[in-house]
């Protein structure tokens, strides 16, 4: 645990001794050895804060936020032909979305875009009898280039990094699932559809993982993708020679109807509640001004 204490760190400590297999003398051991993890913290100048405001990046006090931002919210120093492979990659992108005519599911907060077209591949098979085959209309999803090369570069470490892409994508899918619903074209797509290397998790928000049919697309897939990691990634090219074997370039698809049952039923909730306040808050005013009326 020493080893891994630095900025950005989460760790995991368990300290439960009656469960089968577990040290009885667990929760006085770990006890013992984060007092010790939190005096060595305060040695070096690090400070424990709450998950949610690792994630959020907010300052957590006026003592301790120049030391906050140094720790949380640093920036990478790229190296000359990193900052060229940049320039060109996010130069493409630019083109890239111009040429196909993406758009944003939140156009505030740009992480997420995404286009309709029709599926050309092999017949994928979902859940709940869903399938998706050759000549099929799917929605494309695309990451935003220049947001996951700020997230990279900003991250203090690979838990960082994965912490703030699960707090944006929870907070885009909804937004997506609200432009889709009002959308006929987009409504009647089959299903979601991405590659990415980024494949390690997404059934938490209802994707499916499917294997890359081998071929052309996939080894140009996997050659771009492994760039792309090894600029945004905290730990990108150490992670490309510790893990070559498990870092691939996969398919992850989510029905279109699994969209809108997961994520849409949040937007109305959210304008319902919202709804209610503004009636709330209109019925406060008016009585108030009755009263001073009367």
């Amino acid at each position: 645990m020493l080893n891994k204490l630095n900025g950005g760190e989460v760790m995991l400590l368990h300290d439960r001794g009656t469960t089968l297999g577990a040290d009885a003398h667990a929760p006085e051991q770990m006890l013992e050895a984060l007092e010790a993890l939190l005096q060595e913290a305060e040695r070096r100048g690090l400070e424990s804060v709450r998950v949610d405001t690792l994630m959020n990046g907010s300052a957590i006090n006026e003592s301790s936020a120049v030391v906050f931002r140094q720790e949380v919210e640093p920036r990478l120093k790229l190296k000359l032909w990193k900052r060229a492979v940049v320039a060109m990659w996010l130069g493409w992108e630019k083109l890239f979305h111009w040429v196909y005519h993406l758009r944003a599911a939140s156009p505030k907060d740009p992480m997420l875009h995404f286009r309709s077209r029709v599926y050309h591949g092999a017949r994928v098979e979902m859940e709940h009898g869903y399938v998706m085959q050759n000549g099929d209309p799917i929605i494309e999803l695309h990451f935003d280039n220049q947001k996951l090369f700020e997230l990279g570069v900003t991250s203090r470490s690979t838990m960082h990094l994965a912490i703030r892409m699960i707090r944006t994508m929870e907070q885009q899918l909804p937004d997506l699932a609200q432009v889709v619903a009002a959308d006929p074209k987009l409504r009647s797509a089959k299903a979601l559809y991405g590659v990415s290397m980024i494949n390690r998790g997404p059934e938490k928000f209802g994707f499916a993982v499917h294997e890359l049919a081998p071929g052309p697309f996939s080894l140009a897939s996997k050659l771009y993708l492994r760039l792309l990691l090894s600029v945004i990634h905290p730990a990108g090219q150490k992670r490309l020679k510790q893990r070559a074997d498990q870092l691939v370039p996969k398919m992850i698809v989510m029905p279109v109807e699994e969209l809108l049952k997961r994520y849409g039923q949040q937007h109305h909730t959210i304008a319902s509640g919202l709804a209610e306040q503004a009636e709330e808050e209109s019925f406060v005013i008016e009585n108030e001004v009755l009263t001073e009326q009367n």
